[in-house]
């Protein structure tokens, strides 16, 4: 057993010292062109959908966890409610990571349960992301404005013709 765990050990080191870098580092450092996605950011999210428009108070937590291999984004939004009070309307977490041979991807979970792994794009402002569905094309585009804002749309698009947008939002980063 000894053995096992010294062989496991120096291959290990050795990867390393002959790679030039330490395992894992060329993703960590992919993954550091996302650093400006952290922090809190709070603002608000326009939606139009089968049942009319909406307006949400919208936040977005986002951290690096796993020593800097993965990006956690947290987002939430609310919608008052005919009384007045807030009522969570949007809550969905994103794992953002980066693989040598697959390139950027990332997995996220709503809170209605439905879950999706999807390719991520990065462009000189921020980044592309969407899904083929049955009846169409879903695309997300985020970038970051020149005043700083974080600025994501998503468009909807069927048999080829422009996209329709569905969802903006606009969130300032808080800290």
């Amino acid at each position: 057993m000894r053995f096992w765990g010294w062989l496991l050990m120096t291959s290990t080191l050795a990867a390393g010292a002959l790679g030039g870098q330490e395992p894992g580092a060329a993703s960590r450092d992919a993954m550091r062109k996302l650093a400006f996605l952290e922090g809190e950011w709070e603002g608000e999210a326009s939606i139009q959908g089968p049942g009319g428009h909406r307006q949400l108070r919208q936040t977005e937590s986002v951290r690096y966890s796993n020593s800097g291999h993965v990006l956690v984004v947290q987002g939430t939004g609310w919608e008052k409610g005919a009384d007045g009070a807030e009522r969570l309307a949007f809550n969905a977490v994103a794992v953002i990571a980066h693989d040598p041979q697959a390139g950027y991807r990332m997995r996220s979970y709503t809170m209605e349960g439905r879950s999706g792994d999807f390719e991520l794009t990065l462009s000189d402002s921020g980044f592309v992301w969407g899904f083929d569905t049955p009846d169409g094309r879903v695309r997300y585009t985020m970038q970051i404005t020149p005043q700083g804002e974080w600025r994501e749309v998503g468009e909807f698009s069927r048999g080829g013709a422009p996209g329709r947008p569905f969802i903006e939002m606009v969130v300032r980063k808080k800290r």
